[in-house]
């Protein structure tokens, strides 16, 4: 049980929150179960790739690589709230019956019922498990698919250079990618319809359809114009990252469906990833539209895509021998060299007022201010004694 001892129920509609008190403790409990004979998850990796050297001591390296996810686990939401006539007639105790236990007037009650306000009715009394808020049931129901081309260039160090370019062109696909949510970054603790698990097929939350990454190290040839300990140990190092965005889902914040979950997706009327991308507007907000009351908006998970990441280390080192047995560097390291600004995902809640903004960098979205997390231009210097 999450909630000892009980739980509030949150979703009684305005004006029947007095029947009982929303924001009272209710005597129906939360529970999280498990899936009776949950199989082990299991995944297959398959990979070809082809080498080959080239000049000036590089080696070129091109493969394809692809994983499938088998039996994953996921949560889902048992005892949502049914939302149509026929499913509600199927309830036992009747909904009107389970109204009156809550205390409703039965005149309100069948004046609701034979009016079909379903969404006037808490939502407790529309669950198919009655006396329980939610039941959390942990299912082995999700399958994966990664595909990807992956490259990368490796210079073994010679002449002072040394650096590894590598490149990789993928797509992630899954019904929910983490054990305990359904949206990018966990934005859906659950799938929009729990009886329909089919519509959270799409991008994974962490698909990155395209990365870039070099790296460098290179040694300075001494300075002769220059005394020893001035003109030599001298080294250049970087760091340069470049990806695309990471895909989420817009979420509607209203409840429209009735199914007492907040987790409704909006119907989808044109072209998210449109544009305009810029700060204020990163994506089309135009392209969504509420969803009707009682029904499931026709947006898809994970449609949107979010600005991408761009970011250059650089740093410079000097190495002085001080005797025979100790050694001197001293690190000047530049995060972010040229204070790039990059974001994190943008709000995804259409009811918000900064809806489609973007408002966040990756490092503090994630709870990790620090260096070459995302964040300003950072420089730090060290000293290092070797002996």
């Amino acid at each position: 049980m999450l909630n000892p001892p009980f739980l509030p129920d949150f979703f009684t509609p305005f004006p029947f929150a007095g029947w009982p008190n929303a924001f009272a403790p209710s005597g129906f409990p939360v529970l999280t179960i498990t899936e009776q004979n949950l199989r082990t998850p299991y995944a297959q990796q398959f990979n070809f790739g082809i080498q080959h050297e080239l000049p000036g001591r590089m080696l070129l390296d091109v493969a394809y690589v692809g994983t499938t996810g088998t039996k994953l686990p996921r949560f889902v939401q048992i005892d949502q709230a049914y939302i149509t006539k026929q499913q509600i007639d199927q309830l036992t105790p009747n909904v009107i019956t389970r109204m009156e236990l809550l205390g409703i007037p039965p005149s309100v009650a069948n004046f609701l019922y034979d009016n079909q306000l379903w969404g006037a009715m808490p939502s407790v009394v529309r669950t198919p498990y009655f006396g329980y808020a939610q039941l959390f049931q942990a299912e082995d129901t999700v399958s994966s698919n990664y595909n990807s081309l992956q490259a990368k260039l490796d210079k073994r160090f010679s002449h002072g250079l040394s650096f590894l370019a590598s490149y990789t062109w993928s797509h992630s696909i899954d019904g929910a990618s983490v054990f305990f949510g359904s949206g990018a970054n966990a934005t859906t603790i659950f799938p929009q319809d729990n009886y329909n698990l089919k519509a959270e097929h799409g991008s994974s939350d962490f698909d990155i359809r395209q990365r870039l990454s070099w790296s460098f190290n290179y040694t300075l040839p001494a300075l002769r114009r220059l005394p020893k300990f001035a003109g030599s140990g001298w080294e250049l190092g970087g760091i340069l990252t470049l990806q695309t965005g990471q895909p989420f889902s817009v979420l509607t914040g209203k409840g429209l469906s009735g199914t007492g979950l907040g987790n409704d997706r909006p119907n989808l009327v044109g072209d998210p990833n449109a544009g305009p991308h810029t700060v204020q507007q990163w994506f089309n907000t135009a392209a969504f539209a509420d969803n009707l009351p009682l029904t499931f908006g026709t947006a898809g998970r994970n449609i949107v895509t979010g600005p991408g990441y761009r970011d250059f280390d650089f740093s410079v080192l000097k190495n002085t021998q001080l005797g025979e047995r100790l050694n001197a560097q001293f690190r000047a390291e530049f995060f972010n060299v040229f204070n790039h600004p990059s974001f994190a995902l943008p709000a995804n809640i259409s009811a918000a007022p900064n809806f489609g903004a973007l408002f966040t960098t990756p490092d503090a979205a994630q709870n990790n201010v620090g260096l070459g997390s995302g964040g300003p231009r950072l420089i730090q210097f060290a000293l290092k004694l070797s002996f």
